[in-house]
């Protein structure tokens, strides 16, 4: 499932995704952050660790870890850039029916297509998927119309 999230600024918006990210790991799903900017990237990592959400800078390497189960019932988080999470076909899990992973993309790309890219991308993890894209109406993008 796709959903889109329109938050009145951006302070607003980094303290939705953390209540998200807080709901999601409290049932043990695991949640997986990404931005298509660097500012926003170092952004979010600041409001993470602000209200100390462990957090770790995901990489290709860790495509496999994404589907697994939390450590003691709590999921885990990841965030990374937008281009790094490009899974390779489809990824071999074993805890597949019953994981869960969050998809929480901080801002729209410009190009519509760099975010098809990360639908397609999600489509292929062989867990359960929510891919939510967030935005502020003080984002770059809207404030350029």
């Amino acid at each position: 499932m796709i959903d889109d999230k329109v938050w009145w600024n951006r302070e607003r918006k980094c303290q939705g995704i953390c209540e998200e990210i807080a709901a999601t790991r409290a049932w043990g799903g695991n949640v997986l952050v990404l931005a298509h900017f660097d500012r926003t990237l170092s952004s979010l990592e600041a409001a993470l660790r602000s209200r100390v959400i462990e957090c770790h800078r995901f990489s290709l390497f860790d495509s496999p870890a994404l589907c697994a189960g939390g450590t003691g019932g709590a999921g885990r988080v990841w965030a990374g850039l937008a281009r790094t999470f490009q899974p390779p076909g489809k990824l071999a899990s074993s805890e597949s029916s019953s994981a869960y992973l969050e998809i929480i993309v901080a801002e729209h790309h410009p190009l519509r297509s760099r975010d098809e890219l990360l639908i397609q991308a999600a489509a292929t993890i062989p867990c359960r998927t929510q891919v939510s894209f967030h935005i502020s109406l003080d984002d770059p993008l809207i404030t350029h119309f």
